[in-house]
């Protein structure tokens, strides 16, 4: 069975109707704040991080969340997965409001897990946003660890070299924050070598139960685009000459070393002495990339206000790419 990866986050099996049977019910459920559903009365924050509403003047708030049907998640995981989310912030939709519940349990190896028959009762209509409590049946499924990760069409680095940046090791139970951790460190790794275009395809195997006594497994395979090696140009310092000699002698990527993308950040963090005080990163350091030389030229403007506002060319290649570490 394979799962396309791309859709992890947004993947929501809510196929087969529940059976009327005798399988044990599982509730946990997190109360609403005191006060909160009084008209007018301001609701728990959902903050930047756990707000996925599409319009931030409507939706809800979950005050309260009650997940049954559950058979083998102990007491302390399901605390965990009620508690993520918990205050968090949704669009008032059923559909919606379950990928993210069908999130949850994927990210702790759920793979299969299916959400169902969600619903949602508002305390405080009048409320921006709304608190409510999210009602849904959940059957989670066995829980997947990761059987094997495989890396294809890497020649940069060797597929012992990618695993070991990997957070998630075969075994372990399959986590996706830790394969988007792992998909970063990927990006890193071949950021400081100079492959600025190297690009990652995950896909996702469930692989079949052999030994009944085994954990099942999920196999991850990484299709691996390197892009063309970059090496860095020429450094320019447009500012003051003795700010501009400083900047120069203390800069240590050499022209024509391959370059590293995390070393904009590093240097401008390790010169602040030399820079202007109010110095603004994204505004006074540019990059161009040249396809033609596969070169990058790293220009620093110390009068960066200057520049605010103006759109300036990062590249002459056919796709930009805007060089982030």
């Amino acid at each position: 069975m394979h799962v396309c990866f791309a859709g992890l986050l947004v993947l929501l099996l809510v196929t087969n109707p529940p059976q009327e049977n005798s399988k044990p019910i599982r509730t946990l459920s997190r109360p609403a704040p005191a006060g909160a559903s009084a008209s007018g009365a301001s609701t728990s924050p959902c903050g930047t991080d756990h707000d996925f509403r599409t319009d931030k003047k409507r939706g809800i708030v979950a005050n309260g969340v009650i997940l049954e049907g559950t058979r083998g998640i102990d007491t302390a995981e399901m605390s965990s997965i009620v508690g993520a989310i918990s205050d968090s912030c949704f669009d008032e939709q059923e559909d919606a409001v379950a990928t993210y519940v069908s999130a949850e349990f994927l990210q702790r190896g759920y793979l299969l897990a299916k959400v169902e028959h969600v619903r949602i009762d508002i305390g405080d209509a009048l409320a921006v946003p709304k608190p409510a409590t999210i009602h849904a049946d959940v059957t989670e499924g066995p829980q997947y660890h990761l059987g094997e990760l495989r890396f294809q069409g890497n020649k940069a680095f060797s597929d012992e070299k990618l695993k070991g940046v990997f957070p998630l090791k075969a075994g372990g139970v399959f986590s996706l924050s830790r394969v988007r951790g792992g998909l970063g460190a990927l990006r890193a790794l071949y950021g400081s070598a100079g492959y600025v275009d190297a690009d990652f395809s995950p896909q996702l195997e469930i692989q079949s139960v052999v030994d009944a006594m085994d954990s099942p497994k999920a196999l991850i395979k990484i299709s691996v685009n390197e892009g063309k090696q970059y090496h860095m140009g020429k450094l320019q310092v447009l500012g003051s000459k003795p700010q501009a000699d400083a900047l120069e002698i203390r800069w240590a990527l050499q022209e024509g070393t391959p370059f590293d993308v995390a070393y904009l950040h590093k240097f401008v963090q390790d010169s602040r002495a030399e820079l202007p005080g109010d110095f603004n990163e994204q505004e006074g350091l540019r990059t161009f990339r040249n396809c033609r030389d596969a070169t990058v030229t790293v220009t620093l403007i110390l009068d960066w206000r200057e520049t605010v506002g103006k759109k300036l060319s990062d590249t002459d290649c056919e796709k930009p790419k805007t060089l982030q570490p």
